[in-house]
């Protein structure tokens, strides 16, 4: 088993790799091998003149230069490409880390596009509402779970979503066996750099006891 990754070590080795790729830019690599082409070139002809080579060795000479840059940019562009997949694996080994930890909540968890597209779901949803990932992605309707007597009021709130911002509200939602339970559910946006909302990021509460025992005390 995989043991868990720690934040704070995760964002230490990201700083880590993210140090090494940018020591290595285009533009220090493009310095770099103008600097070795002009120390070969004034001192590969200087000793080619001075001692009245062949022009073979001058050849050779061109050969050689080649090979030698060639082998640079292979080594540089491997340790690029090596630092960019250990991030990357990083990457996916933090995803799953996060993805075990949202499927051990007892809350529903969701994420949405800007267009209400479902994007993911944790277990305890999927359980729920008695579908599997692929159906969860496959449903076309947004409103599919709430309550007929919800509907209106949960697509007054959907039809505001590109000014809203963080919001919170109350409904039912369907349970795989088809009962209805009161859910508090809270929607977070993120926007991209020009505002407009990019993603929903939406939890849901099972309130439906304190809403029976609210009932209870009104009776």
């Amino acid at each position: 088993m995989t043991a868990p990754i720690s934040t704070d070590s995760f964002r230490r080795r990201q700083v880590d790799r993210a140090d090494k790729v940018s020591s290595l830019s285009p533009g220090r690599i493009a310095l770099g091998y103008a600097v070795i082409a002009i120390l070969w070139i004034a001192f590969s002809d200087a000793v080619v003149t001075h001692f009245r080579l062949q022009p073979v060795v001058m050849t050779m000479k061109g050969i050689v230069f080649v090979f030698v840059t060639a082998a640079l940019l292979y080594f540089t562009i491997r340790r690029l490409v090596q630092a960019v997949q250990l991030t990357a694996q990083e990457l996916r080994q933090q995803e799953r880390a996060l993805r075990r930890v949202l499927d051990c909540m007892p809350d529903l968890v969701a994420e949405f596009d800007s267009d209400r597209k479902r994007l993911y779901a944790n277990r305890p949803t999927l359980d729920y509402f008695g579908v599997t990932l692929e159906e969860w992605w496959s449903t076309s309707d947004p409103y599919r779970f709430y309550h007929p007597d919800d509907r209106e009021r949960i697509e007054n709130i959907y039809s505001q979503s590109e000014s809203a911002f963080a919001r919170e509200y109350e409904a039912r939602m369907r349970r795989a066996d088809g009962q209805y339970r009161w859910f508090f559910i809270q929607e977070n946006p993120l926007r991209d750099e020009e505002g407009r909302i990019a993603r929903w990021y939406v939890s849901g509460t099972d309130i439906e006891d304190r809403k029976q025992a609210e009932q209870a005390l009104r009776q």
